[in-house]
């Protein structure tokens, strides 16, 4: 009966180590790998600056609580086969287990704390970067020749003739609008003038440049309401009807 005892004890002991030893490489692991996710989507970010170096020590860190990691259960087998495995305060294996367990336990920690320091570091630039806000709009509609209107609103001038049936869409944030996949208007423009209503831009995005809509120049309008796009460079004209939709991959 002690017998059995004893090897239940034995194999629950075992479990135990094992499943910490599993646990401890899955933090130090997963934590690298999250950081790294983390970092490439932030480098480059001028409010993210701050808080790169210490993270990167982060990761190091993260490193070398896997590499302790992967030496516990090396230790705990040679541990096994030394003269001293019942005596392990005497066995210079069972104190190796026990100091890449403790190392591990602190790399976490210590590559939590760098994080948590980088973040806050960076606190001021990120309360202050500018906020976007982003919109996907896929689009129908026609290009064409819009002669001798010069003198009408952009959002009343039709197409007259060439007319072309397209689609595309366009990417809409508090700066610019990206149109894409229409012939002759895809291109990146600078938004000069946006309100509840509408959104008004140009390649130059200058507010003046916008400040009439019967310009015959390069000038488009968003209607945020009904979704509407006109774009017209010349006698160019481009008509699109938009719906909002989720990010487009490319």
């Amino acid at each position: 009966m002690n017998t059995e005892r004893a090897n239940l004890m034995t194999e629950l002991r075992a479990h135990i180590l094992n499943e910490g030893m599993k646990g401890l490489l899955l933090m130090n692991g997963g934590g690298a790998v999250a950081l790294a996710t983390w970092l490439q989507a932030v480098w480059g970010q001028p409010w993210a600056a701050p808080m790169l170096r210490w993270q990167v020590y982060g990761m190091a860190v993260f490193a070398f609580g896997v590499f302790f990691s992967v030496i516990i259960p090396l230790a705990r087998y040679l541990g096994s086969l030394d003269k001293n495995t019942l005596a392990p305060l005497s066995n210079m294996w069972w104190w190796t287990h026990v100091i890449a367990t403790v190392l591990s336990i602190l790399s976490f920690a210590a590559a939590s704390g760098l994080i948590v320091y980088g973040a806050l570091k960076a606190l001021p630039l990120i309360a202050s970067a500018p906020r976007y806000s982003e919109d996907y709009f896929s689009c129908t509609g026609k290009t064409g020749i819009a002669v001798q209107q010069s003198a009408l609103s952009l959002l009343y001038k039709e197409v007259t003739s060439n007319e072309s049936k397209v689609d595309g869409s366009i990417h809409i944030t508090d700066v610019s609008i990206v149109v894409d996949g229409i012939p002759f208007v895809a291109n990146t423009y600078k938004i000069c003038q946006i309100d509840d209503q509408a959104v008004w831009f140009s390649p130059s995005g200058s507010k003046d440049y916008c400040a009439g809509n019967d310009q015959f120049n390069d000038l488009g309008v968003f209607n945020k309401v009904t979704g509407k796009l006109s774009y017209h460079a010349g006698d160019f004209l481009a008509i699109l009807q938009c719906k909002k939709t989720m990010k487009l991959m490319k």
